[in-house]
């Protein structure tokens, strides 16, 4: 995994988050944002769940009331899934001092970027 997608993954795991790494790419990740409700509803697009993505940046999501298209959009999740990998604590807290150092940074500046 790379130093950018696991920047809070600390923080997270507190709160009872797991992370799964692709197994084909282990320094990639999906960057989609997807959301299926009831086998009903699927949501996709480029919105990110902060101020940014909301008030600063041109972001969308599509909602389709439509259970062949969310049923389509939970295969593909589950798919992802069984070609991943779970990240362990471990794997994160050997992370080198310079990636460390460079996450911090990166987090410093996010407000502005």
């Amino acid at each position: 995994m790379n130093g950018n997608t696991s920047l809070r993954y600390l923080e997270f795991r507190k709160g009872e988050f797991d992370f799964q790494t692709s197994q084909q790419n282990p320094n990639g990740f999906i960057h989609s944002k997807t959301l299926v409700m009831d086998g009903k509803l699927g949501v996709f697009g480029t919105t990110n769940q902060d101020i940014r993505s909301y008030e600063l940046n041109f972001e969308i999501s599509a909602f389709c009331y439509d259970e062949t298209v969310a049923k389509e959009m939970s295969r593909t999740f589950e798919g992802d899934l069984r070609n991943s990998k779970l990240l362990t604590d471990e794997e994160i807290s050997q992370q080198s001092t310079w990636l460390k150092i460079k996450q911090n940074f990166s987090r410093l500046l996010s407000p502005i970027l």
